[in-house]
């Protein structure tokens, strides 16, 4: 690289580490003619502005760019593995997948292959074989944070809630102080598994009533022996429970909102009166439980402000009239004084999905 090329490419290198994108671009557009004859900075350059498109999420610039470095050189790795990024951030996960096995199979020693090929394999709903790969990545790098934390979300997805807990633990003892993204999905994943592991402890206590095959981690209890006696007053209302964790597990609730609703159903009941409380939950049979249960899921969406957290839409989901629904709900909000946002039963911090983008751009 001659001296005036290699000031040139070090301008357009300094303003993508200061973050100036467009003046990435402008220049590498200007110098990129000039620079045919010396193919290391011409490939320096338009590298530099393949970054530039893909930070501004111009994914398609951003391909082009990476692809005419791939002309120059067939055989970079990283140019390779830039082109199965910005792939995956296209959601051409199959393509990108491929390309990041075939790294992992030339540097099997790669801890950023091994991540990148499993965060692919997770979109592609292939978390077995994910896993393969995130261990793999986990054993050659230990300490990266973001490694440990997709570990541990595959391990949730697969109902492994205690590794996912021990792996999410060790995840935020080597997050940064200044990563606090990170930081606060790391912390809020905690809660979310510690909060599957609660459910599946109700689940597990119910003698085999629940069904609750849609709860992360949970084993399906199947009912055995002969026919059970006649319910009393506490099995009556677990019937709620049970149906809460039963549909909003099918309904694709989080757990820290299911466990909320059956906080929510819990308080309710203790604020009824001794008269009061056997009409309310000794309702049998389940037709005449559905609307309560309908009503602690709608309390908990219209918490949470969730799209599904409308009263028509509750109302079709748990097969209920929505004036029967209105009425039970009325009857929450006002013996339990909610509000907005209410801090009982809100999991305000938000859920973030476990799958990420493995390879910095």
């Amino acid at each position: 690289m001659d001296p005036q090329s290699q000031w040139a490419v070090e301008q357009i290198q300094r303003y993508l580490r200061d973050g100036n994108t467009s003046a990435v671009i402008e220049i590498a557009t200007r110098l990129l003619p000039l620079l045919r004859d010396d193919s290391e900075a011409h490939l320096l350059a338009l590298q530099c502005m393949a970054l530039a498109y893909e930070r501004r999420g111009e994914w398609t610039l951003a391909l082009q760019n990476f692809e005419q470095c791939r002309a120059l050189d067939a055989g970079s790795p990283a140019v390779r593995s830039s082109i199965a990024r910005v792939l995956l951030k296209m959601g051409r996960y199959p393509q990108a997948g491929n390309i990041f096995l075939d790294l992992t199979r030339l540097y099997p020693r790669s801890a950023e292959y091994h991540a990148a090929a499993g965060t692919a394999l997770l979109h592609l709903r292939n978390p077995d074989a994910a896993l393969h790969h995130l261990r793999r990545a986990r054993e050659l790098n230990p300490a990266d944070p973001y490694v440990l934390n997709d570990l541990a979300g595959t391990y949730f997805l697969l109902g492994d809630l205690e590794s996912a807990l021990s792996a999410y633990k060790q995840a935020i003892e080597h997050v940064s102080d200044s990563d606090r993204s990170l930081l606060r999905d790391i912390r809020d994943s905690i809660e979310e598994v510690k909060a599957a592991l609660a459910l599946r402890r109700e689940a597990a206590g119910k003698n085999g009533e629940a069904r609750v095959e849609n709860i992360p981690g949970s084993v399906v209890q199947q009912p055995s022996g002969p026919e059970p006696e006649p319910l009393d007053d506490t099995a009556r209302r677990d019937l709620v429970r049970t149906l809460l964790l039963e549909r909003m597990g099918e309904q694709g609730c989080r757990p820290r909102q299911i466990l909320a609703a059956l906080h929510l159903w819990s308080d309710f009941v203790e604020t009824l009166d001794e008269e009061k409380k056997p009409r309310v939950t000794s309702r049998i049979p389940e037709r005449s439980v559905k609307p309560w249960v309908a009503a602690v899921a709608y309390a908990i969406g219209r918490i949470e402000r969730t799209p599904w957290g409308r009263q028509s839409v509750v109302a079709r989901t748990y097969g209920v009239g929505e004036r029967a629904l209105a009425a039970r709900y009325s009857e929450l909000r006002r013996r339990l004084q909610l509000q907005k946002n209410d801090p009982r039963y809100s999991t305000a911090a938000g859920y973030q999905a476990p799958v990420r983008i493995a390879t910095a751009g």
